[in-house]
């Protein structure tokens, strides 16, 4: 607005300019529309953000711990058709590309070097190289590299030095096997401090005594305590004010002798499912 009064060299657009940002503002605002189509309203919105809801222990592991080498890295001044044979004899789709001095420049994709490699056979492998490929460093914690690994819509991205090297790749299966080993070290160090309780995740059934009930009221076992509710694909914490509804999966710490009978109050009608129902976490 100001821009506009410095060049019509007058103030008298100035207020009518205020009346119609405040009005598009209030519009904006009450229909929660934008222009801006891949903007989420908070950083909370987007999938990483519901994935590091699930697990809590990323921020406990650095992306270092469970990255690895990679099996195949190219160099952007190789011939296409060298890069080519390479990810074929790996049986790899793409790669990372490194300079001279090995730096970090980008991935290639085996259908991009296929194409670029049929244009002559000097063709460069930097040539059919994709520069905005995300990449996360090594010494960021694994919840950053889950939030690399679904901003780059693959199965992995690049690790970097601070100097930018290419020193490994986290892939999706490093990163669960990471999380694995260390919610294993976890549940035993909870093992430890509570030796006669069980870690029990299991879905209410129709006809359960606890649906429709809030937390505080659905008459669960002495000692049992409900950590998180997923209900209709949304995990959330669970609160004493929390309402139970049939097909709700619910995460609970439960005294040992109590779990046989917390799960017949849960499963209501539905007979057991011993496999998909039910899972001991620890």
């Amino acid at each position: 607005m100001l821009m506009v009064a410095e060049m019509t060299g007058s103030i008298g657009l100035l207020a009518p300019a205020m009346v119609a940002v405040s009005i598009a503002w209030f519009i904006v605002g009450r229909s929660d529309d934008s222009i801006y189509r891949s903007q989420l309203r908070t950083r909370d919105d987007s999938p990483a953000s519901r994935l590091r809801f699930g697990l809590p222990l990323l921020a406990t592991l650095k992306v270092s711990d469970v990255a690895r080498p990679p099996d195949v890295t190219l160099q952007d001044g190789d011939l296409a058709s060298g890069a080519l044979q390479a990810l074929a004899d790996a049986g790899l789709a793409d790669a990372a590309v490194v300079d001279a001095r090995g730096s970090y420049v980008g991935t290639v994709r085996i259908e991009r070097l296929e194409k670029v490699a049929s244009s002559g056979p000097g063709a460069r492998t930097g040539d059919a190289m994709d520069t905005t490929t995300a990449t996360v460093a090594a010494s960021a914690s694994l919840d950053v590299g889950l939030e690399a690994l679904v901003q780059a819509g693959g199965a992995w991205v690049p690790v970097t030095s601070e100097d930018r090297r290419l020193v490994a790749v986290l892939s999706a299966e490093a990163l669960l096997g990471g999380y694995h080993r260390a919610l294993d070290a976890h549940t035993g160090y909870v093992c430890n401090v509570t030796s006669h309780a069980l870690a029990v995740e299991e879905r209410v059934g129709r006809g359960s005594p606890v649906a429709g009930h809030q937390v505080r009221d659905a008459g669960l076992p002495p000692g049992c305590v409900v950590v998180t509710v997923q209900h209709n694909g949304a995990l959330s914490h669970a609160t004493g004010s929390t309402e139970i509804a049939p097909g709700d999966t619910l995460s609970m710490l439960v005294p040992a002798d109590q779990v046989g009978r917390l799960r017949d109050r849960l499963r209501g009608e539905d007979k057991p499912l011993p496999v998909e129902g039910t899972r001991l976490l620890v």
